[in-house]
This record gives structure tokens, C-alpha cells and sequence, in this order.
């Protein structure tokens, strides 16, 4: 087994940071693997929902520390880790399928930034949200549309509990962790119960909303939207989901 393992079962995909032994943390040949992983997945078109998880008991401890050993060495070990994630297809968010994050345990440092990075959130009750930069002399801003007082916790290496990060909406599910899996599994299914293109276009328009630097009008939005919404009516899966709807039966889509 690899330090990456790829499953793919239908149409859902499954990535799993395999190094247990080291809570997940991310190495070189982590980033490696998990860069390939999201290429894998963005490449092709038969895979439609992708689960980002971690083996063992903890979803992922942040940069392995070796990094910081090679940064009193004189290393620009930031710039270098830095410059690897911007070529992940996922960490720099050219990925525009959807996904979704599971976690318990440990989400520390670069593993919480891979978890606020999905569309959507299942998190075990062992979970635990950090961002220890601070403590370690350095800044990192993940403002990922918090609450200002949660994002300003997160920035100044407060840890966040499983339940407080429900409440404030980091999850979109809080189950026990022997249920964690199959929670993602049953949000991945009911994704791909739906139509793929207009729920594909959807996230997308979120995304770039959530990434870009100015605000976008309503009437802006509106106009696209309606011009999306028109192009997708003549599509296959459109006419199937409608089919579906007044024939009372279960859709098939084809993603056309």
C-alpha cells in the first residue's frame, strides 16, 4: 500500500493519507502522492465525487516535522513547501469537482487547511481544529468565510472541538468516529442520487464566489446563472431529471 491510496468505486472516488504511524503528516512523498491523487481525479470523467480521508487516528498532523529540521538548516523549507501544494490540483483549488473532507482525530496546520479546502465537511467527535503557525513563529490566514472571532481563534492557534466546529458551521456532518466513513459515503451517494452538471456548475460558481477578491452583484450572478440554467436545459441529464420527476422514477445520469 502506498502512502497515497487511491479507490474508486463507480463513480466515487476515495483518497486516503495512509501514514498512520505518523498521524498523517505531510512529507514530500505525501505531497507527491497526493498531488497524483487529485490529477487522477480531475483527469477523469467517470469519476464525479471524490472522499479525502486519513488512516488511522487522525485525519492529518500538519507538516511532517522534518520540514522544520531542514528550516534551521538554513532551507527555505516554507518557499519549497509552498511552491509544491501550488501544483496540486486540489490544494490550489483547480480541482472543480466535488469533494469532500472526513476527519477525526488530529486536523492540525496544512491538514486543516486540506479540510477547509472541500466542498464538504464530515467530522468524527475526536476531531480537533488547529493552526499552530503562531506558536511556531509564523502567520497563516485561513479565513475560509468564518466568523471573524472564529477565523481570529484559528489564526492565534486555539484549538477548535468537534462539536464548536459544527456549530459554527465548519461540518456540514458531526457523527461518532466509528461512523465517519459511512457518513461521507452516504453524503458522496446523495450527491450522486442529483444531477451532475448543474450541482458540477454550482459548486463552481460558489468556489470562484469564495476565492475571489471582489464582491459579484446579484444581477451579475443572476444574469449568469439564468444563462447557465438555459444552456443545461438542452442537456441529457436535464431531460432525465425532468423525466424522472413526472414519470416518478429513479434518474440515470450520464453527466451530458
Amino acid at each position: 500500500m502506498g502512502i497515497v491510496e487511491y479507490e474508486k468505486k463507480g463513480h466515487l472516488v476515495t483518497v486516503t493519507m495512509n501514514r498512520p504511524e505518523r498521524l498523517n503528516s505531510i512529507d514530500p512523498e505525501m505531497l507527491a502522492g497526493l498531488r497524483e491523487a487529485w490529477r487522477r481525479y480531475q483527469d477523469d470523467d467517470d469519476a464525479w465525487v471524490a472522499i479525502l480521508t486519513g488512516a488511522g487516528r487522525a485525519f492529518s498532523a500538519g507538516a511532517d516535522k522534518s520540514w522544520f529540521t531542514r528550516a534551521l538548516q538554513g532551507e527555505d523549507s516554507v518557499g519549497i513547501f509552498l511552491n509544491e501544494i501550488s501544483k496540486d490540483p486540489y490544494w490550489s483549488g483547480r480541482v472543480d469537482k466535488p469533494t469532500i473532507a472526513a476527519a477525526n482525530g488530529y486536523v492540525i496546520g496544512g491538514g486543516l487547511d486540506l479540510f477547509l479546502r472541500a466542498d464538504f465537511r464530515v467530522a468524527g467527535e475526536s476531531a480537533k481544529f488547529q493552526l499552530p503557525e503562531v506558536e511556531r513563529g509564523n502567520v497563516v490566514i485561513l479565513w475560509d468565510n468564518l466568523p471573524y472571532a472564529i477565523a481570529a481563534e484559528i489564526l492565534a492557534g486555539f484549538p477548535i472541538p468537534a462539536e464548536r466546529a459544527y456549530q459554527v458551521g465548519m461540518l456540514n456532518r458531526l457523527v461518532p468516529d466509528d461512523q465517519l466513513l459511512d457518513a461521507a459515503r452516504e453524503l458522496a451517494e446523495a450527491l450522486l442520487a442529483k444531477p451532475p452538471l448543474p450541482l458540477y456548475h454550482g459548486l463552481k460558481i460558489l468556489r470562484d464566489i469564495k476565492g475571489g477578491g471582489t464582491t459579484i452583484s446579484r444581477s451579475l450572478l443572476n444574469h449568469f446563472t439564468t444563462s447557465l440554467s438555459k444552456e443545461l436545459a438542452h442537456t441529457e441529464d436535464y431531460q432525465e431529471a425532468v423525466a424522472a420527476l413526472l414519470e416518478k422514477k429513479k434518474p440515470t445520469f450520464r453527466r451530458k
